[in-house]
């Protein structure tokens, strides 16, 4: 019991401390180098006036402190209950990836490639590694892809206008490849009522506000982790 303590004492302190240097450099530095590309690609360069100030893409210490709190509650229950293994280490990185991941999408309402194809790529180089089937893993892929990819052209021609954007679509794909394909009806059903309660909360409250869909994900992901078994078709 005294090992395990120390053990997650140890990457709950490191959680917070990279979550709060590291993420929060990852979360100003992303977004503005993405907006400096697009606006070197587009007619709006020719103004120079129109550059990007780093000073706006900051975050402000406080969000970083809730943010690095997050990244160290999740990543301790993690470990808490499942007990420190490779497992539990490996999910509880990913958690604080989706924690990261919270932090720009809540800010500038993006979700970077540079982030999220890593974790798709490392969550079927996690599969393969541990012995499960790759290749159930690389169909879960291809099935998320697919049902959102149908989601999404469905809504576009009934009301002309995308409910998902690519991130959103990569987002599910990489809960597949995490997860695999017969949790996905569950994240898809959990992440509907999550962000209609959220929604709710929103527009009954004046002090509850989330923007982005990230902490959709992030709190689906964690209840469909937790009850694997019991949500799995």
């Amino acid at each position: 019991m005294i090992d395990v303590s120390i053990e997650l004492l140890f990457f709950a302190i490191g959680s917070f401390v990279v979550m709060f240097f590291v993420g929060g450099i990852i979360i100003q530095s992303i977004p503005y180098k993405l907006n400096v590309k697009w606006r070197s690609e587009s007619l709006e360069y020719i103004d120079s006036s129109n550059e990007p100030i780093f000073e706006d893409f900051k975050m402000a210490v406080r969000s970083k402190f809730i943010l690095s709190a997050l990244a160290t509650i999740v990543s301790a229950l993690v470990i808490y209950t499942n007990g420190p293994n490779i497992d539990s280490y490996v999910f509880s990185i990913f958690f604080v990836i989706l924690v990261l991941l919270v932090g720009i999408n809540n800010k500038h309402l993006l979700i970077p490639d540079i982030i999220v194809w890593p974790l798709i790529w490392s969550g079927l180089i996690y599969q393969s590694y541990v012995g499960d089937n790759l290749e159930y893993y690389l169909y879960s892929v291809l099935i998320a892809f697919s049902l959102i990819f149908i989601l999404q052209q469905f809504y576009i021609h009934i009301k002309g206008f995308e409910i998902l954007g690519g991130g959103d679509l990569k987002m599910f794909m990489a809960i597949g490849a995490w997860f695999g394909y017969e949790l996905l009806p569950a994240f898809f059903a959990i992440c509907f009522f999550t962000g209609l309660t959220i929604g709710l909360l929103a527009s009954f409250t004046n002090r509850f506000h989330a923007k982005g869909t990230s902490v959709i994900y992030l709190i689906s992901a964690l209840i469909i982790y937790f009850n694997a078994n019991s949500l799995s078709i």
